[in-house]
Parts: C-alpha cells; sequence; structure tokens
C-alpha cells in the first residue's frame, strides 16, 4: 500500500445481492489503486449474501463486512456508510452492490480531484449491461462549470443523464454537508435522491469528468431504482424540494432568489400538467 496516494473509503450498500455481489467485489478487488478500504454492509438480507461476501472476501483486509441487525433501506443505509466513511479518508464514493467498475476507476477518479483542487466530484462515462458496448453514456453538462449559480441551474433542468455524476468520487471531507440525504418533503420520500445530493455537493464546488467508460451500469428487475414511479407528484415534490434546501443552504440571497424563481416556474409548468390546465384551456379555445 502506497503512503503517498490519498486514502479511499468505498461504500458498498448491500441487500439480497447474491446474485450479484461476486462481479462488484471483485471489480473492486482488481484495482490498480492501491490505498483504499472497501465498507460493505448487509441490510440483514434474506438470502446467502453475507455467507458469500465472506467467501470471496477471505482474509483480504481492504473489505470490512458490517451486519446490519435491522433493515435500514436504501437511504437510510447509504447513510449509514458515509457517516463510518467520514474522516476515514480524502475521497469516497457509493457503489451498488450490482454494478461493477473498471481496474483503472479508483486511480484515474483521484487523479481528477487531485489535478483540481475546486472540484468536489469526479466522475467518468459509463455503459450499461443491457446495451452495446459500444454506446457510451456521458453527462458533460456540469463539467468544470465555475459559477455555482450556473452548477445548480444546470441540476434544476436535469439536462443529459445527470445522475450518472452520482456514480462518481466525492472529497469525504464534505460527507457532513451532505447526510443525512434529502428526503422529499411528500411523494415518494426517496424518489430522486441522488439528485439532492448532488445538488448539495454542486452549492460547495465543481464536478470534472472523466471522458472514459470506467463504470457499467446494470439494469435488472431488482433495481432500486424500478420501485420508483415518475408522477409528477414527485417531480413536484422535487421542485419544492430543491426550494427549500435553497432556503436552508449557506449561499449568498441574491442567487437564493434566482435560483428559487426559476423552480417556482418550473413548479407552475408541472401544476399545469398535473391538474390538466392546459388541456382545458385548449380544448376551450
Amino acid at each position: 500500500m502506497s503512503k503517498d496516494q490519498p486514502k479511499v473509503v468505498v461504500c458498498l450498500p448491500c441487500y439480497n445481492a447474491e446474485l450479484f455481489i461476486k462481479r462488484t467485489l471483485e471489480s473492486l478487488k482488481n484495482q490498480t489503486y492501491s490505498n483504499f478500504t472497501v465498507l460493505i454492509s448487509d441490510d440483514k438480507s434474506t438470502d446467502q449474501t453475507v455467507s458469500l461476501i465472506k467467501s470471496l472476501v477471505g482474509t483480504d483486509e481492504r473489505f470490512q463486512l458490517i451486519e446490519q441487525k435491522q433493515n435500514l433501506g436504501w437511504l437510510d443505509h447509504v447513510d449509514f456508510l458515509l457517516e463510518q466513511a467520514s474522516g476515514e479518508g480524502k475521497y469516497t464514493f457509493i457503489i451498488p452492490h450490482d454494478d461493477i467498475i473498471e481496474v483503472s476507476y479508483i486511480a484515474k477518479l483521484v487523479e481528477a480531484l487531485e489535478n483540481n483542487p475546486d472540484a468536489v466530484l469526479s466522475f467518468s462515462d459509463m455503459n450499461f449491461n443491457d446495451r452495446d458496448p459500444s454506446e457510451i453514456a456521458s453527462y458533460t453538462a456540469l463539467g468544470k462549470v465555475k459559477s455555482r449559480q450556473k452548477r445548480l441551474e444546470k441540476l434544476l433542468e436535469k439536462e443529459q443523464l445527470w445522475w450518472i455524476a452520482y456514480r462518481g468520487m466525492m472529497r469525504a471531507d464534505l460527507i457532513p454537508e451532505i447526510i443525512p440525504s434529502q428526503k422529499n418533503l411528500f411523494g415518494n420520500r426517496e424518489y430522486a435522491a441522488d439528485w439532492f445530493l448532488l445538488i448539495r455537493l454542486a452549492m460547495f464546488g465543481e464536478f470534472v469528468r472523466v471522458p472514459e467508460v470506467l463504470y457499467t451500469k446494470y439494469y435488472h428487475e431488482k433495481n432500486k431504482s424500478h420501485s420508483f414511479k415518475h408522477t409528477h407528484l414527485n417531480h413536484l415534490s422535487n421542485l419544492l424540494t430543491f426550494f427549500v434546501m435553497l432556503f436552508r443552504s449557506p449561499i449568498e440571497w441574491n442567487e437564493k432568489l434566482k435560483l428559487q424563481t426559476k423552480i417556482i416556474q418550473n413548479s407552475i409548468k408541472r401544476l399545469v400538467l398535473m391538474t390538466g390546465v392546459g388541456n382545458f384551456l385548449i380544448k376551450k379555445k
């Protein structure tokens, strides 16, 4: 283990992962980067996840297994791991129990943050298990945007595949600023929690993109995202929760007001869609 390398703490939340966890662990074990620790937390699985992890990890001291005594649920489980990671390293990232990373993922994302001291998050391009490997998914809207207001505006508009950035690496000293995770004020409480995390990070610094495919996202019927419904109610709740987050944030009031005005405009559009007022007026004409 190189003492010259910044310490990275990996947060790996697991639940009923026996079908997927082997490839995820293998992708972590094969990293070219040396100075990292993997915090694996099992959220009281009902299958063979725990025994499988123990057999796969063996005596590898880089991997630490925590067994939860009761089921926390996705968001509280992630918060638990981030809290454990706080103060343990310079950088951290969250990887679901079914995704995989390339062998140079940690090394290249650390390098991006080391070379960009104003950046709070680095992330790569990705591909998907159910698509042609040549099909690359990228998020370019927030690469090195220096203006905090512009970063938050772009997140508000949810340009491109914004959630790709959530699969990146962040500065661990910002963990106290992002937990407990923000939940929706109404609707599905966990809907778009990854968006709220990125919003909080964007308040503190830039995002930097590594233009290489270093991450593979696995889609299957047990994905957590499949339980989320993309309803008008959930979208409206996202907007109003963002509004409140800005009100409570430490950023300047002139920035808050400009952003909150845009949120109100977007909320009105969403309300029109929810209530069908637009269709009513069209029929009226």
